[in-house]
């Protein structure tokens, strides 16, 4: 009696399981013909790959810049870097401290060839809280970008409606 009790209960949970599969695949649709190419891909529909990026920046390869300290006064508010391009190495890390919160917003420019990067390489500007995250996990004293081979330019631009300088620092 307790193993036809058993398979009768197995049978109706595999009826079950079976029916309502059925009935969310008529629900719910497969996406349409359009699929997630590289011209079309939105990096904000796939949230685990943000985050991977902060799982994957400590091994990737850091910028090398022969000066490492910037100081943004009111007499000097901006400053072009000059970032030299790197055939080695296809992307790299610029990690930048700034010594109060905020106190200047960056921007870096690529240029040259990306070499089978298929990537949409206009300006990365710093913000005071960025869209890809959420604020409260902001750290408004640290700015990163990601390189690319043929280098371009980082400008620093103080922020005006700071007092006193702005120390930026690059992290190696």
């Amino acid at each position: 009696m307790n193993a036809k009790f058993f398979i009768v209960l197995l049978v109706v949970v595999a009826l079950a399981f079976i029916g309502f599969e059925v009935m969310g695949s008529q629900n719910h649709p497969p996406p349409s013909s359009k699929s997630v190419t590289a011209k079309n891909f939105d990096p904000s529909q796939f949230p685990a790959m943000s985050s991977m990026n902060n799982v994957l920046a400590p091994f990737s390869p850091k910028l090398q810049l022969p000066k490492t300290q910037y100081t943004l006064t009111a007499q000097k508010p901006k400053e072009p870097i000059v970032v030299p391009s790197d055939s080695s190495n296809s992307l790299r890390q610029a990690k930048f401290a700034l010594s109060s919160n905020d106190c200047a917003q960056l921007q870096y420019n690529a240029i040259g060839a990306t070499d089978g990067l298929n990537c949409q390489c206009g300006p990365q500007v710093s913000s005071s809280c960025p869209s890809s995250i959420s604020c409260a996990t902001h750290d408004p004293l640290s700015v990163s970008f990601v390189v690319t081979k043929g280098g371009g330019t980082i400008l620093l631009e103080r922020t005006m409606n700071r007092a006193g300088s702005c120390e930026v620092t690059l992290k190696n």
